[in-house]
């Protein structure tokens, strides 16, 4: 089977309704037949998962994993691109700077997310709902080409859902 996902990031890519399939994708299953490309010249299965990652594709599941120790603003600092290629080390990491742009990107997620509010606050005292919108805002930090989302209002109430970033059609930056 040969998939061509940048072509599907044009247009909706809906899936199954499998936590599975993500995995099949690329991640966290041996495959031993067939191909999964991104473009028309990258097969992913010949990638590993930081691999993919640096080729740009970011993916979310249903649980939501955030540094549950440090403060929604440092969550989304962490995730924030600050580097292409061989300039993206620990090193750079260790010794990054936050200037007006990158503060500016970060003010404007938290406010995608619905989180600006609570930034100083730890990410262990979100709300399930909240912590989904986190981490959502950090993978989007990460600038993904393409971006996989396993039902990641999976465990939202509904007010999370209906009131959720995403659900202004007047938002700049909807999720």
């Amino acid at each position: 089977m040969k998939r061509d996902l940048q072509s599907a990031a044009r247009a909706p890519l809906v899936l199954p309704r499998r936590p599975a399939v993500l995995s099949r994708l690329g991640w966290s299953v041996f495959i031993d037949a067939g191909t999964v490309f991104f473009g028309s010249t990258i097969d992913l299965l010949r990638h590993t998962e930081p691999e993919i990652a640096q080729l740009g594709i970011g993916r979310k599941f249903q649980k939501p994993t955030v540094f549950e120790q440090l403060s929604v603003f440092e969550n989304l600092e962490l995730a924030l691109k600050t580097g292409h290629g061989a300039d993206r080390d620990v090193w750079s990491s260790m010794f990054f700077r936050l200037d007006s742009a990158h503060a500016d990107r970060l003010a404007e997620m938290l406010h995608t997310i619905q989180l600006a509010g609570s930034a100083p606050r730890l990410a262990g005292t979100l709300s399930h709902g909240q912590k989904q919108w986190l981490e959502i805002g950090m993978l989007l930090m990460q600038e993904p080409k393409l971006l996989l989302l396993d039902e990641p209002v999976a465990g939202m109430t509904d007010d999370e859902t209906a009131d959720g970033p995403g659900a202004d059609p007047h938002r700049k930056h909807g999720v």
